[in-house]
């Protein structure tokens, strides 16, 4: 840094040489951030082929292989590569996705080197470098100004406050070396010039920006791995270590009767196939990756699926105010003439007249009507929708820039047939009143209504305006007649929406979280605006630093409004929510949230406007910047976790009876009911197929007016583990019936198989159906299909009906064609075994209509 000031002494006209800059890039780098790079084609392919199932999947392959048996080895083959090909798919898109919203930052710097200027690609850039930016430019590295003409940067990305800064050149003289950069005026990479233009010099690029620092900080801060994700986890590991340990006793066992050991090993790794829960994380997968395309159509993009769970059990909702609440821009709300006093010009029918109209005209006439400037941009918009023709026949004569010490702008404008000009001006009240000369009494009466605006949320202006005659034009400022003519109130307006979306996150039991750079006035005033409950008391930095996290999770029972902050303090709330046991989301769109989206359990940053940092650090984005998007979200994550539940309970009852069919057989010294290629069969195609159905089921009615679900309550709870299992019993017991019944008739093993196969199917679809809902009766919703489940029973008949009567593959899967009467007999013991479950919900309904 001591080399930067020194350098700062040194005259702009040669700026550094091309040899300066190769020795500068030795040390210093190219100006680009580190990103996270896409996984590659193997990682993602051993992803997927570590699972337990597959690798059960790739043993039983070759064992097939080494028997002699190629077509069943092929089979089970072809699965493991087909699951591979969706899941590298489903990454490629997700990739492709993100890649096209990083062009945020200004690709392209105007650099002098070697005293000529050239437009660069901004990651050449080296500390010391001088280059030049005007109005529209983001500035591409931290850097000081050297020369200024009135510049002024929206640095919302980093501070989140919307109301540009103004930048000032220092004088060389006053630089200390032993100051670092604090000494002089800083402008910072990625923020955007809205005004004016300046000659700087670069002192930091890459990750040694404050952009570059806060993404460096996210390495440090680990993202929480989803509560769904560890439980499923657990629970295949416990049943995967269970069912392995019993596979093996059982090709023990077949060695010891048989003598055979290659078929005992493959009787026990059928038994794991059959018992180990792989779909388990296929569900979790599955129906993340298809919430991730529901939700895709709203404009939300999932970096991280298990987000979209998360963010249905979310107890808190953390935002920023910039950006995401707001639009992050201005619009003139509110005005005060000392005539007619505070008024409000988003009043119903509301048309300025008299001084309004006055004042709106002074305001506009005081702005540049091409200028990036947010209250310039919000000054003309307002002025023209009340004046249509206000710049017509106007000239612009001259402009004053604003420069210290007079905080004001102002624009002399002359209709070509008038000798006499008109100037208007706008800026800081203090400056105004003093430029106009207003007498002390007046001018506190201007100031406390000022201070009531103030107050209330707006950043405000005074506007005055006079005559010029031809001598004055060229006068200063202060030397112009100018006329009070009163105050202009701002606002960054609410996005559309934004209050209905809060209502309905405090119907779903979710407290809401305003935190914002901005003063506690303006954030008070967009609590209000957006129906933010409890929102007479305000929890600002200062006290925030004061706090452990213990106390500050205290406050958060009540406070809902957070002002003044900064991202330690944004990452500090974080923390202490999520320690004292709470599921927080957080939103934001700048750099300066960073570090808190990743440290949430849920990061949704803003797609539109929002950094990379920002994208990189979240699981979710809404591409669009809609926060009435979130509120969709949180209602298809726990649409997810109901449905994922039903799939759970439907998952343990089709593995009863696969278990049963496989196991009894051996302990009764019987010869196999279900073969390692029917085990693949279901397991791969004919259970997943049907879970899918679960995963396009509605959401309930209720589903956003309970309270999020308790972070200790289990995905596998008694009601879900054990609904499973008590239907699961009773296909298995209708199977078996099917299976003695047929045997006694026909002493054909391959027929019974079929017909017991068959029947098993029936089943699996017949449980669809019961678990479906844990309210509506089976034949209720056997009248209320939708496209998923027409598409998906028509898949199994039809797959079913292949193996069951095309004569290669009944010969491959050991089977004989059943009889008509065969499938009116499987038919009928399923329903009269299910029929009992319907009886149980509608007894279950009238009790809760009782209470």
């Amino acid at each position: 840094m001591v080399e930067i000031m020194n350098k700062l002494k040194e005259p702009i006209a040669q700026g550094l040489s091309k040899a300066e800059v190769l020795a500068k890039r030795e040390v210093f780098g190219w100006n680009e951030l580190p990103s996270s790079k896409p996984r590659s084609h193997f990682r993602i392919a051993f992803s997927v082929v570590k699972e337990p199932m597959f690798l059960l999947l790739i043993a039983c392959s070759l064992l097939y292989i080494l028997m002699g048996d190629i077509g069943e080895g092929l089979i089970l083959s072809v699965a493991v590569l087909l699951v591979i090909v969706i899941t590298f798919v489903q990454e490629r898109r997700t990739e492709r996705t993100l890649e096209s919203l990083r062009d945020l930052t200004s690709p392209r710097a105007l650099i002098l080197r070697d005293g000529v200027w050239a437009r660069l690609p901004a990651k050449e850039l080296v500390p010391a470098d001088t280059i030049s930016v005007s109005e529209g430019d983001r500035i591409p590295a931290d850097s000081v100004v050297l020369t200024s003409k009135s510049i002024r940067v929206d640095e919302s990305l980093l501070t989140g406050e919307s109301a540009p800064v103004s930048k000032f050149q220092q004088e060389l003289s006053s630089v200390h070396p032993d100051n670092d950069h604090v000494a002089v005026t800083s402008v910072y990479s990625g923020t955007l010039v809205v005004q004016g233009s300046a000659h700087l010099k670069v002192f930091a690029i890459g990750s040694k920006t404050e952009i570059g620092k806060i993404g460096l900080s996210l390495k440090g801060t680990t993202h929480p791995e989803s509560g769904l994700s560890r439980e499923s986890k657990r629970v295949v590991l416990i049943v995967a270590g269970t069912s392995l340990l019993v596979s093996a006793i059982i090709a023990l066992m077949w060695w010891l009767r048989d003598g055979q050991l290659v078929r005992g090993i493959l009787w026990g790794l059928t038994f794991a196939m059959s018992t180990i829960p792989e779909e388990f994380p296929v569900v979790l997968t599955v129906f993340l990756a298809l919430g991730a395309w529901r939700i895709s159509k709203k404009l939300v993009l999932a970096r991280d699926l298990g987000a979209i769970e998360s963010l249905g059990a979310a107890t808190y909702l953390c935002s920023d105010k910039t950006g995401t609440l707001t639009e992050n821009r201005m619009e003139v709300h509110a005005g005060w003439t000392a005539k007619e006093g505070a008024f409000n010009l988003d009043e119903t029918g509301m048309i300025p007249s008299g001084g309004q109209l006055t004042l709106l005209r002074y305001a506009g006439l005081a702005s540049d009507p091409a200028s990036y400037d947010p209250m310039d941009k919000a000054s003309v918009d307002k002025a023209l929708q009340a004046e249509a023709g206000l710049f017509q026949n106007r000239v612009l004569i001259r402009s004053f820039p604003l420069e210290r010490p007079i905080l004001a702008v102002a624009h002399i404008w002359k209709v070509p047939e008038e000798e006499s000009g008109t100037i208007f001006c706008k800026g800081a009240a203090e400056s105004v009143l003093n430029l106009c000369r207003v007498p002390v009494l007046e001018a506190e009466e201007v100031m406390a209504s000022a201070k009531a605006m103030a107050q209330g949320g707006y950043r405000v202006l005074a506007v005055a305006g006079g005559t010029v005659s031809p001598i004055a034009e060229n006068a200063d400022l202060k030397d112009q007649n100018l006329k009070f003519e009163g105050l202009i109130g701002f606002s960054d307006p609410i996005r559309a929406g934004v209050p209905s979306a809060v209502r309905q996150c405090h119907e779903a039991g979710i407290k809401v979280l305003l935190i914002t750079g901005d003063y506690s006035e303006t954030a008070l005033a967009v609590a209000r605006s957006i129906g933010l409950e409890n929102v007479k008391d305000v929890l600002t930095g200062n006290e925030v630093n004061l706090l452990s996290e213990e106390e500050l999770s205290q406050r958060l029972l009540t406070v809902r409004v957070l002002a003044r902050m900064v991202p330690e303090h944004k990452l500090k709330i974080v923390n202490a929510l999520r320690k004292s046991g709470e599921v927080v989301a957080m939103t934001g769109d700048g750099v300066n949230d960073a570090p808190a989206l990743k440290a949430a359990d849920i990061g949704i940053a803003m797609g539109g406007r929002g950094t990379d940092v920002a994208r990189e650090a979240s699981g979710l984005v809404l591409v669009n910047d809609d926060f009435n998007s979130i509120v969709d979200s949180i209602c298809l994550g726990r649409r997810i976790y109901d449905n994922i539940q039903k799939a759970i309970s439907y998952i343990i009852a089709v593995h009863i009876p696969i278990v049963g069919l496989t196991v009894t057989p051996l302990i009764l010294g019987m010869d196999p009911i279900l073969w390692p290629v029917h085990l693949a069969f279901l397991e791969l195609i004919i259970d997943p197929v049907c879970s899918i159905v679960f995963e396009a089921e509605p959401e309930e009615r209720n589903v956003m007016a309970r309270p999020p679900r308790n972070t200790k309550s289990r995905l596998f709870n008694r009601e879900t583990v054990s609904s499973g299992i008590i239907q699961g019993i009773v296909v298995l017991l209708a199977v078996w019936v099917v299976f003695i019944y047929v045997n006694r008739i026909d002493a054909s093993a391959d027929h019974a198989r079929a017909v017991s196969f068959a029947t098993l199917i029936i089943g699996n679809m017949a449980l669809i159906f019961t678990l479906r809902s844990r309210s509506e009766s089976a034949w209720a919703l056997f009248a209320k299909p939708h496209p998923t489940l027409i598409w998906v029973l028509s898949s199994v008949l039809t797959m079913a009906g292949l193996i069951l009567f095309q004569p290669t593959l009944t010969r491959l899967f050991h089977f004989t064609s059943p009889h008509f009467l065969d499938f009116a007999l499987g038919f009928g013991v399923i329903v009269l075994s299910l029929a009992g479950f319907d009886l149980w919900k509608l007894r279950k309904r009238q009790i809760l209509v009782k209470v």
